[in-house]
């Protein structure tokens, strides 16, 4: 299986540890960020294979970034995944209309390692809209 690069962003680091732990253990590369701002930044810089953002939390909120990618990049949308503890019917219908697949609750490995894996599939370019 290939290396990975997946980018981590969350509102609270030790969901972003978790998150990094649970990823790295098939031997991705995991950069973790705590604000949408460098989670753009990076972006720009790199060349990442998927995108987890959390969703629904205070401090950053995925369906920023998913718009902020979606007017720059929009290939890249088809490459995240959100992570939501508690997801409220807004945010099911935010993702209902986004189809970018969603780990609910309790993250498991298991959960979260199938999105992954669904995201990156996704076809790939680095082309600025």
């Amino acid at each position: 299986m290939l290396r990975q690069r997946i980018l981590v962003v969350t509102a609270r680091p030790e969901t972003g540890e978790c998150l990094s732990r649970m990823l790295g253990l098939s031997g991705d590369q995991v950069d973790v960020v705590t604000d949408g701002a460098a989670a753009f930044q990076l972006v720009w810089d790199a060349d990442f294979d998927v995108i987890v953002a959390e969703i629904g939390v205070p401090g950053i909120e995925g369906r920023d970034l998913y718009m902020a990618f979606q007017n720059t990049w929009p290939e890249l949308t088809r490459r995240m995944v959100f992570v939501c503890a508690e997801p409220t019917e807004a945010i099911e219908d935010f993702v209902g209309r986004t189809h970018v697949p969603v780990v609910r609750g309790a993250v498991t490995l298991l959960d979260l390692r199938e999105a992954v894996r669904f995201a990156a599939a996704a076809p790939r370019s680095r082309a600025l809209v």
